[in-house]
Parts: C-alpha cells; structure tokens; sequence
C-alpha cells in the first residue's frame, strides 16, 4: 500500500447511484455473503488520499463463487484489473459484513526477499482474520457452517450428476430444453418432473 493511503487520512467518495448499485448488489435476499469490484480515481491532498469511486464492475456468471461466505475465481480479478490498468485507475473491492478480505499478491519466488515478505503479509492477514472469528465468537459457526458445504456438495455429486448424466446420455436433457425455448414447459415443472421418477 502507498504511504500516502495512511489510514487516519484515507477516505473514499461515491456517487448516491454508485451507493444504490452497491446496497441493491450486496444485501442478497438469502442473506448469503456477497462481493464486487469497483474502480477509482484518486485524488490526493497534502494531508489526504481519497479514493473516488466511479464503476463497479458486478460479477459476471462464473466470476465468484456464493457459498454462505463467497469468493471470487481469477477470471473476475484478472478483468478487472486489466480494466483498471487500461484506463489508470485503482480498484476496490466491496463486501458485505465487517469483514474487509484484502487483496493480496504474492510474485515471483526468484525474488526471495520480497517473496518472504509478501508470504509473511499474507499469514499476518490470515491471522488477523482468525482473531476476527475469535473475537466475535463465530469460529465454531463458521466450522459448523464450511461442515454444512461440504455435506450439501457431497450429496449434489453423490445424487444429482448421475441423474444428470443419466438426462443427457438418454437425450431427455436437450428435449427439456426445447421445450424451454418453446416455453412449452418451465423449468420449475420439468426438475419436479425428474424428482418424482
């Protein structure tokens, strides 16, 4: 981080529409966690850096994965800062909850000084983190809670692929499809169909 972007001079500016975007994109009905980039322009002061947020930029399908907590897939990061890059501007991430995950980046090995001092970087954040769990007695629910995933995960591979590829092997799958485009059926009605077989 710049030594500019200090935190007690370090603020940030958005417009009531950038505002809105966000509480619309991050306050997800199912209450599961949620996260987007955005990017700004800096604008820096003797005794100040503020960031103004002007874009953000939604995931896209298969930019993040929701699973009660979420995390993003390099696709997202790396259009984003290509975007960011093109037209000079910073990037900033948002997320629901108290948590702020930082961005880290970890660079060549061949470089060992500054290698083992970003691994050192990483392992301080992801110590913070832990006591951030500690601290708000949530370790246990988020155990309990990754326990849940793995669970529903098994049962989707165990339950659902075969039945799945069992649909597309027999060609039932693409017929449901058409029947989709034709809007002969909906989705709801043909998966209901399957589950009572």
């Amino acid at each position: 981080m710049d030594d500019n972007m200090n935190k007690e001079i370090f603020s940030v500016l958005m417009t009531d529409e950038i505002d809105q975007i966000l509480g619309t994109h991050l306050n997800r009905r199912d209450r599961q966690e949620e996260l987007c980039f955005g990017l700004f322009n800096a604008s820096i002061g003797s005794e100040r850096y503020t960031g103004i947020v002007d874009e953000i930029m939604l995931p896209e399908e298969g930019d993040r994965n929701v699973h009660g907590n979420v995390s993003f897939n390099p696709q997202y990061y790396d259009r984003v800062l290509a975007r960011a890059v093109k037209r000079s501007k910073g990037m900033a991430n948002f997320k629901d909850g108290e948590w702020r995950p930082p961005v880290l980046m970890l660079e060549s090995v061949q470089n060992l000084a500054k290698f083992s001092s970003e691994v050192e970087n990483v392992a301080e954040n992801m110590d913070a983190h832990y006591h951030y769990l500690v601290d708000k007695d949530s370790l246990s629910d988020r155990v309990r809670h990754n326990a849940k995933h793995e669970m529903i995960c098994a049962l989707k591979e165990a339950i659902l692929n075969p039945v799945l590829n069992e649909l597309i092997e027999s060609g039932k799958f693409e017929r449901m499809v058409d029947q989709l485009i034709s809007k002969a059926s909906d989705p709801y009605s043909l998966a209901e169909e399957i589950a009572g077989r």
